[in-house]
């Protein structure tokens, strides 16, 4: 008989750990029919017991599926940034913001080691705060290294699924292992000649943190959005939606005039 599970850890020799409605977790491995790639951590699908094993038999739908990170059925993506070393990759933050809200899920900022804050990157701190509670996102800052109240600053909502991503070094582990009081997780220091973070998270794992989940993902050193086309674009930039165009397919970006260049003009003057 089947039974509704979500996964939770995809394990190395293509297992997967699942848990019941219940909390009861099982190790199971994927009916031939399906592919190997076709299923993610946070996935709701049908498992049944097979003699002395467990077998998913089929993955249920989606409200949403990232490749990068690997998740699926995601409410909140966690984008997390150092205030330093390694220093802020803005254009990056935008990249994974457009990808979030093109998957129906809400982006939160987290700037990290707040305790390594100094004048210049202060500057940074008071650019992105401003730049990004105007548009509507919701923007903390921590120190997973000073603070014990980490689970409280974040306010997760109860039965909500957050996802941290970010590149490497930012500090995702560290507060996952703050969250979940478990120093057994691994964490890594920024290698020091590139200012780099290496990689210490191998494999995408959702846990329970009181009454919410979390997603710890691997860190990357190169982020490329993917599945989204150039004309749709602009619909997930807050700053355009507020802006009536005159022409329904523009990109603004073309060269004829439309009204958000208009306004980007007069503000750049």
């Amino acid at each position: 008989m089947s039974f509704k599970v979500r996964i939770t850890e995809k394990l190395p020799d293509n297992r997967y750990v699942a848990v019941d409605e219940h909390g009861a977790s099982y190790t199971a491995i994927l009916k031939g029919n399906l592919k190997k790639n076709a299923i993610y951590v946070g996935d709701f699908a049908l498992a049944e017991k097979s003699y002395d094993s467990y077998v998913i038999t089929k993955i249920l739908e989606r409200t949403n599926c990232f490749v990068r990170p690997p998740v699926a059925n995601i409410d909140y993506m966690v984008l997390c940034l150092s205030i330093n070393s390694p220093k802020p990759d803005l254009n990056l933050l935008d990249k994974q913001i457009v990808l979030t809200k093109s998957k129906s899920a809400e982006p939160i900022i987290l700037i990290t080691k707040m305790d390594l804050i100094d004048e210049k990157s202060k500057e940074m701190y008071n650019y992105i705060m401003d730049t990004y509670t105007k548009i509507g996102i919701k923007v903390i800052s921590i120190s997973a290294q000073k603070e014990s109240n980490i689970l409280e600053k974040l306010g997760f909502e109860e039965g909500k699924v957050y996802a941290f991503s970010g590149s490497s070094g930012v500090g995702k582990s560290t507060i996952i292992s703050k969250l979940l009081n478990d120093s057994t997780i691994e964490v890594s220091d920024v290698a020091v000649k590139t200012n780099r973070g290496r990689h210490t998270t191998k494999y995408v794992k959702l846990y329970n943190v009181g009454n919410a989940f979390v997603v710890d993902t691997p860190g990357f050193s190169s982020y490329e959005l993917l599945g989204i086309e150039a004309k749709s674009l602009k619909d997930y930039y807050p700053e355009f939606i507020k802006i009536k165009c005159i022409y329904s397919d523009c990109m603004h970006a073309e060269e004829k005039e439309c009204n958000v260049k208009e306004k980007v003009s007069i503000r750049s003057n």
